[in-house]
């Protein structure tokens, strides 16, 4: 098995929820990436250097089916 470490982030402060939150994938495949995410303990309340939160960037996408995982 691989270990991954979900609060590590990218130069911009991005982490994998970050990154589900505004997959091109269809909105039922971001809901799972994301609740598969969060059942692993993926912080939830990260912020990337412009302080947004992976709820910030679901909004910003339209990933409406996300929100009520993200907030």
């Amino acid at each position: 098995s691989i270990a991954i470490q979900l609060s590590l982030a990218d130069e911009w402060g991005r982490t994998c929820l970050h990154l589900a939150a505004c997959s091109p994938a269809e909105d039922n495949i971001t809901v799972e990436m994301i609740q598969f995410l969060l059942q692993n303990d993926a912080p939830l309340l990260c912020r990337d250097i412009y302080g947004r939160t992976p709820l910030h960037i679901a909004a910003a996408f339209g990933k409406a089916s996300a929100i009520p995982y993200l907030s």
